[in-house]
């Protein structure tokens, strides 16, 4: 509003100074012909005192024109503008020279040496040195020196042999074990198949072996497994016996049995024994 005001009042300036060109102008005319007549210039002088009276009314009126202008209070402030585009980022300054390094500061006081440990207790004494039992007792290769008969000796390990049976239990078999391969297509590996091997019992002699009380056994007929320590299965020096109807509970030729898997092994060791 005060824009139009102010507008408005420019407006009026431009027109008194375009009506003040004009009666100028008037003037000039009324002047170039004031030589024609005297009653001519009776008028001339009326118009320009009416003229100069009318003039004088207009700029008394945009005086008080512009000081009402200028009394209008002032409008509500505009929003504020949108912000113009952020200027280009200037380049970085040169990095400036590094500090001087600080003076080392001073050494720091040793500290306290510790106390000394206490003295520890004194060690037992050892025991006495061999009385000489092994002096002169010299091993070949692959011996070493054990105590056999509760006397140092040269020893050496004990040959280990071993005998396996396996096979389908067929129906009543009889009589020995080399009936068994012969005629049931078992196998028999390291074992003396002259040794009887029946729906009772059978006779398990590893050949080369004296002595059957150095030896394991493990056996299993169908689902049911032994070893040398069941009863049933009895060692004697020269074979191992294994009675069917305890460690079965019946006859090995038994219909239930039959068509059964049936393995058997037994491994015989001599452990340490004196060297030859």
């Amino acid at each position: 509003m005060y824009d139009w005001y102010v507008k408005k009042g420019r407006s009026l300036k431009m027109k008194k100074t375009i009506l003040v060109l004009a009666m100028l102008s008037v003037f000039a005319l009324i002047a170039a012909c004031s030589s024609d007549s005297s009653e001519e210039a009776e008028t001339t002088d009326t118009v320009e005192l009416t003229l100069q009276s009318d003039v004088t009314d207009l700029e008394d009126r945009i005086s008080a024109l512009e000081q009402q202008i200028a009394d209008l209070p002032a409008g509500p402030q505009g929003p504020t503008g949108e912000q113009g585009p952020a200027g280009e980022q200037g380049p970085a300054g040169e990095q400036g020279p590094a500090g001087e390094q600080g003076l080392e500061g001073p050494q720091g006081p040793s500290g306290a040496t510790g106390a000394a440990g206490a003295t520890g207790a004194t060690g037992a004494s050892g025991a006495s040195g061999s009385d000489g039992a092994l002096a002169g007792l010299t091993c070949n290769d692959e011996e070493f020196v054990a105590t056999l008969s509760n006397s140092w000796q040269c020893a050496e390990l004990g040959v280990t042999q071993s005998g396996s049976l396996s096979g389908i239990v067929p129906n009543n078999p009889c009589c020995q074990m080399s009936d068994l391969v012969n005629q049931y297509s078992f196998s028999a590996v390291g074992f003396d198949t002259n040794e009887t091997c029946d729906f009772n019992h059978c006779d398990f002699s590893v050949v080369g072996v004296s002595d059957h009380s150095i030896c394991s056994l493990t056996g299993s007929v169908g689902n049911v497994g032994f070893t040398q320590t069941t009863s049933g299965v009895d060692t004697f020096s020269s074979y191992i016996l294994v009675n069917w109807m305890q460690v079965l509970g019946e006859d090995l030729g038994m219909p239930t049995n039959q068509n059964d898997s049936f393995s058997v092994q037994v491994m015989c060791g001599q452990g340490v024994v004196a060297a030859q």
